[in-house]
């Protein structure tokens, strides 16, 4: 069973928007462009998040898969 909490928190002046604690930053390469070329695993990386929100959502976790 996976349990997602969402949550929002401001960082550097901006609104995000997190599941689990996770927020991602939009990436320079399309995944699916990345995918399609075979360097989807260059750019993205799965498993970021875990089953379980941590147990305190106001520590962000930015994540920009590079």
């Amino acid at each position: 069973m996976v349990l997602l909490v969402n949550s929002v928190s401001r960082n550097e002046g901006k609104l995000r928007y997190a599941l689990n604690g996770v927020s991602n930053v939009d990436l320079e390469t399309p995944l699916k462009l990345a995918e399609y070329y075979g360097v989807g695993d260059k750019v993205f990386h799965y498993n970021l998040m875990s089953d379980e929100p941590p147990s305190n959502l106001k520590n962000l976790n930015i994540k920009d898969h590079k």
